[in-house]
């Protein structure tokens, strides 16, 4: 009975080595792993920004522009905004914890990069046209992101301050479309005015476009007074239109008070004879050709 006790332990001896060994080498690396669980692994790609594409269109205008709802589309479709060009914030503005506000120098400056490129990407100063632009801005969380992008958005309009016109062709080079040209039109003596073909009675058309300095209010002030600068300022584009110092009466558009206050400071100016109609462009007819004498 001894000796029969002695041979079991000596069995769960073996057994328990055995057991110690197995557990010993499944504890073991693996073949060409050390048990470091951290040194090896491949490093994270560094996170992406949002960036959206020019030359694109789009059927609304965001001023904050959000990748949800981001849909361009190819511009022989449907459409209403183009995005002619995209800038970079940089300096103190890509270094600022949020989005430029509206009245700040750093929104004017990419206003007015976008005007400058908005006139190269149509061919022709687009102030001259029935053109609208606009800047678009990325979301809080696109510029947290790192995100220091905006858009430079263009639009047909029926006047400058007019309802978007859709299209379904992209705006670049196209600067002499007839669409987008402001022509002629028929004005009464309370300012509301009928467009019109050129071939058509009228009293009044496009001639250019004054620069003209100054805050939105004191433009509008200015605009009220007798004998008023503005008035003297298009009668100087009157002359370079028609190619001579004429008699006439001006009528003017100006821009919306948030495009002024962006920069947009243009006066689109216009020859307005009154009771007098005539049914052709009075462009380069000269002193001779001029109806009012």
């Amino acid at each position: 009975m001894l000796a029969r006790m002695r041979v079991s332990w000596a069995l769960i001896r073996v057994a328990l080595a055995v057991i110690l060994v197995a557990s010993l080498s499944a504890c073991a690396n693996p073949p060409g792993t050390d048990d470091n669980l951290v040194n090896q692994w491949p490093a994270m790609a560094a996170p992406t920004a949002w960036k959206p594409d020019a030359g694109v269109c789009l059927d609304e205008f965001q001023e904050t522009a959000r990748r949800a709802s981001y849909k361009p589309i190819d511009c022989r479709q449907r459409h209403r905004y183009e995005t002619v060009h995209i800038g970079e914030f940089t300096g103190v503005a890509a270094n600022a914890d949020a989005t430029p506000a509206k009245n700040s120098e750093a929104y004017r400056t990419a206003w007015a990069e976008c005007d400058a490129k908005a006139s190269d990407y149509l061919g022709g100063p687009w102030q001259e046209r029935k053109i609208w632009i606009g800047v678009s801005l990325p979301a809080a969380a696109s510029w947290q992101g790192g995100s220091r992008w905006y858009l430079c958005q263009m639009a047909m309009v029926e006047q400058v301050k007019g309802n978007v016109n859709a299209g379904n062709t992209s705006l670049k080079g196209q600067f002499d479309l007839p669409a987008i040209q402001f022509g002629c039109y028929q004005v009464d003596a309370e300012g509301k005015y009928e467009v019109k073909s050129c071939t058509e009675a009228h009293n009044t058309e496009f001639v250019g476009v004054v620069k003209w300095n100054s805050s939105y209010e004191s433009m509008r002030a200015e605009a009220t007074r007798e004998g008023d600068k503005i008035h003297v300022e298009c009668q100087k584009s009157v002359a370079t239109f028609a190619g001579a110092q004429v008699r006439t009466g001006t009528w003017n558009w100006s821009p919306s008070q948030a495009d002024w206050e962006a920069g947009d400071q243009i006066l689109r100016c216009y020859l307005y004879l009154g009771t007098t109609s005539v049914s052709k462009s009075l462009k380069g007819v000269g002193a001779a050709g001029w109806p009012l004498k």
